[in-house]
């Protein structure tokens, strides 16, 4: 009698074993690409940025903190693609 339950621990064990290898081996199974990665690329790339204001003048400037920096004046600009193609950003 107790050999008998050996033997059927022994064997739930062994088929617990092995469906765990096979459910890994399911999950962990590889595939391979067969077709090319397609990069596509600009055809025209062509940006106009206009300023309002004039230039940019950094003569004389030193550090300040953000706060000095959102009191002082704003340089707004525009930029703008010149091309039919759109560029996302």
């Amino acid at each position: 009698m107790k050999d008998k339950k050996i033997v059927l621990i022994v064997s739930i064990v062994g088929f617990l074993l092995v469906i765990s290898g096979l459910t890994f081996a399911y999950i962990r199974k590889t595939t391979v690409q067969t077709n090319n990665n397609t990069i596509n690329t600009l055809t025209c790339l062509n940006i106009e940025m206009t300023n309002k204001e004039g230039g940019i003048s950094l003569s004389g400037a030193y550090p300040i903190t953000d706060d000095e920096g959102l009191e002082g004046t704003p340089y707004t600009f525009t930029v703008t693609n010149k091309c039919n193609t759109p560029i996302v950003v």
